[in-house]
């Protein structure tokens, strides 16, 4: 790193434009592990697969999910803008695809922000937790 200034205000704003940068970068690493996770999955099956193994498959994952990512992700516009997560089908067409399970995780992340015009919230079904199960009264007690 080059040399830094002797005082405190430039040191703050440094250390506040490096933890911005980290943030940023934590979105990615979390879609790259959720990838690097899927190609493990994939090269264990294929390793018990006789014909992935020797390149003549059909080149289908049939172990992959069945649906198509229904999801696109597109990329920071400018360095101090924000990720958009939108549907498959919204009319602005760029993005990478991710799976739902990422959509859900892209929710949580505050430099990713939801398309106004597809609106991804609605079909993202998060399960609420389950509601407590009321207690039945006692028989027989005075209350």
């Amino acid at each position: 790193m080059s040399e830094l200034p002797p005082d405190l205000p430039r040191l703050h704003a440094i250390a506040d434009w490096l933890q911005h940068r980290l943030a940023e970068h934590e979105t990615i690493g979390t879609y790259l592990r959720l990838q690097a996770e899927k190609v493990g999955s994939a090269i264990e099956r294929a390793a018990t697969d006789p014909d992935a193994r020797t390149g003549t498959g059909a080149g289908t994952d049939a172990g992959a999910d069945a649906e198509e990512p229904r999801f696109r992700l597109q990329p920071m516009r400018v360095p101090e803008g924000r990720a958009t997560l939108h549907l498959d089908d919204c009319w602005i067409t760029d993005g990478h695809p991710v799976s739902h399970d990422e959509a859900l995780l892209a929710l949580h992340e505050p430099i990713i922000e939801l398309c106004p015009a597809c609106r991804p919230r609605e079909a993202l079904r998060e399960t609420p937790a389950p509601a407590p199960t009321p207690t039945p009264a006692r028989r027989g007690t005075a209350g």
